[in-house]
């Protein structure tokens, strides 16, 4: 008997597809392959089938050195601090070992004569210019200067032309016999480049100076430099439509400097500013000028007296005898309106013999002179802005004019004329740019109008929800009204009422005076504190504030007497000190003209030390 136990399997194939780096090993038959090719394996009645790539295996290392950051190629990635970093694409390894360096650069400042070789390159260089050298991440900048000699220069001083580089570069300029400096300060338009000016001799037509190339819309000056002698001035605009909302100051240089012409503001239209007839001045100026309130009035009125400061040697011509005594008429004082744009120029001698209608006799008599009451013909026209200058006479010779003033008949400002906070130098009113202690008797006082029955006092600062006005029938306001106001800096402008009304058109309010608050009750409110140093007997006062950047008298009375010096420092308001000088102190008192340099524009802070007590104001340039 035969038995047959039989088993039928169906027989398969599967082919697998595989690469690999070096070597592979087959999990079907456990054999390790290092070649690329097929391989068979057969198990019973299946047939297993290898296909096989064998790729070798590859490692490259890159050594780079970059500054700040460097982005490799092989993947795309920027790195910004050095190590190894690998990429692995494949069977390909790329290792890249990188160093980041930061890049610097540093700028050098030279000047040279003639040439500079720069320690950094190697390099000479005959001109001036900005160069680099680079070296691996660091740079260097050289911002050079070279001085060719024999090219022009400025040697600053207004006593030499033709200033010239000598050879070992020393700036050089032939004297002249110029003594007089003058500086001429424009208020520019858009225009500028139009704008010029000449000094021609007066009876030669000569030229003796000239200038231009203004900055716009600008406050600029040129300066000038001339032998003593008489010239006029003639400002020139090519455009022939003047200075748009500017003019021109001629005046003297140095601290202070005294006005000859002031046109500021005023050239509005044509080609040529200059005095009628080519008038002009003569170098040095006089000494004479009109009192403080006579000068820089513009709301004057015809039959109104201005007023000349004496002079000892008009005074002593005076002739004392009784009412039959002959006065001197050849001595006195010569006034002289003129526009200084031109036309109308007008000169009027006032002499001891007359009285021109001012009561009072004696020596200052002819002092006074009243407007408008000579000749119809030569009458000053309102409306237009003049300049005033007085020299006097001694017996029939005339020393040099004096510094100018602005002046203006205008019947409608006079109607209702502008005031403002006490800037008299000298007064013992004097109320601008002053610190006060709040309560009590402490007031603040106006110039007096003639004729006013009510003042206003208006008292404003950014802290200020609106502004303060307090109203009082005299000239004063006390600082004690409630709710008090607090501590701080205000800006102050004063009206008068007059003629039944207050000025209800042009510019109503005078012009504005800092006045600083201290020792009030009320809360600051953000607003400066008083300086906890400040006592309440002690007082220091400071004017003229505003000025023009030149000079500024300060005064502290009731100084304690363990202090025997004042520690005076000027502040920017970034914290720089401008200046520092210590004053001695008098009998408790300190008092001081400072000068301050031609100080640029701008507010600054005063600070005065004097033992354990410090005071501290605002000062305000305007240039």
């Amino acid at each position: 008997t035969e038995t047959l136990v039989l088993t039928i399997i169906t027989g398969g194939n599967n082919t697998t597809t595989e690469s690999a780096c070096d070597s592979f090993t087959w999990s079907v038959n456990a054999i390790t392959y290092t070649q690329s090719g097929t391989y068979t394996s057969v198990t019973g009645c299946s047939t297993e089938t290898l296909v096989l790539t064998i790729t070798p295996s590859t490692n490259t290392t890159t050594t780079e050195s970059a500054c700040d950051s460097f982005t490799w190629s092989e993947n795309g990635t920027t790195y910004t601090q050095s190590g190894t970093y690998t990429s692995v694409v494949g069977c390909a390894t790329e290792t890249l070992v990188l160093t980041i360096t930061p890049s610097t650069s540093n700028t050098t400042t030279e000047t040279a004569c003639a040439s500079y070789t720069w320690a950094e390159n190697g390099v000479t260089y005959t001109q001036s210019g900005t160069y680099t050298s680079v070296d691996g991440c660091a740079t260097e900048v050289l911002d050079l200067t070279v001085i060719i000699p024999g090219t022009a220069c400025n040697d600053g001083n207004n006593g030499t032309i033709n200033d010239t580089w000598t050879s070992d570069c020393q700036c050089v300029g032939t004297p002249t016999d110029c003594t007089e400096n003058l500086t001429i300060e424009f208020k520019t338009d858009l225009n500028a480049d139009e704008i010029t000016w000449e000094i021609r001799v007066q009876g030669t037509g000569v030229l003796a100076a000239s200038g231009g190339g203004l900055p716009n819309n600008a406050i600029a000056t040129n300066d000038a430099c001339l032998p003593i002698g008489c010239y006029y001035l003639q400002v020139l605009d090519a455009g022939g439509d003047g200075i748009n909302g500017g003019g021109y100051i001629l005046r003297t240089s140095g601290n202070p400097g005294q006005r000859i012409i002031d046109n500021k503001n005023n050239f509005s239209s044509g080609s040529v500013s200059a005095i009628a007839n080519n008038e002009g001045f003569c170098l040095p100026i006089g000494v004479d000028r009109l009192i403080y309130t006579s000068c820089d009035k513009l709301d004057w009125i015809s039959g109104e007296f201005i007023v000349a400061n004496d002079n000892p040697l008009v005074n002593a011509e005076w002739i004392v005898g009784g009412s039959n005594a002959v006065q001197d008429a050849t001595s006195g004082y010569v006034f002289w309106f003129f526009d200084p744009n031109g036309g109308y120029s007008y000169r009027r001698f006032r002499s001891h013999a007359t009285s021109d209608g001012y009561p009072a006799a004696g020596p200052t008599r002819a002092c006074h002179t009243k407007i408008n009451v000579w000749s119809s013909a030569n009458h000053i026209p309102a409306n237009t802005l003049m300049n005033v200058r007085v020299r006097s006479r001694v017996n029939g010779v005339n020393t040099e004019w004096g510094q100018a003033c602005r002046f203006k008949i205008d019947p409608v400002a006079a109607a209702c004329p502008l005031t403002k906070l006490m800037d008299i130098p000298g007064n013992q009113f004097f109320s601008c740019g002053v610190t006060k202690q709040w309560g009590g008797s402490n007031r603040v006082n106006a110039r007096p109008v003639a004729g006013a029955t009510q003042y206003q006092f208006r008292f404003r600062n950014a802290e200020l929800a609106a502004p303060v006005v307090r109203t009082s029938t005299t000239w004063n306001v006390n600082l004690n009204w409630t709710p008090a106001l607090p501590n701080g800096i205000y800006d102050v402008d004063v009206r008068a009422f007059k003629n039944g009304q207050w000025c209800v058109s042009g510019p109503v309010w005078g012009d504005n005076c800092k006045v600083t608050i201290v020792g009030s009750p009320a809360s600051g409110s953000g607003m400066a504190p008083a300086p906890t140093s400040i006592a309440s007997d002690a007082v220091m006062t400071m004017f003229p504030n505003p000025n023009r950047g030149e000079l500024i008298t300060l005064d502290i009375t009731n100084i304690d007497q363990a202090a025997q010096t004042v520690l005076v420092e000027i502040y920017d308001l970034t914290g720089k000190r401008q200046s520092s000088i210590t004053v001695p102190v008098q009998d408790g008192r300190m008092t001081k003209v400072l000068e301050l340099g031609d100080m640029a524009s701008g507010v600054y802070l005063v600070s005065a030390t004097a033992g354990d007590r410090r005071f501290v104001e605002r000062m305000i340039v305007q240039r």
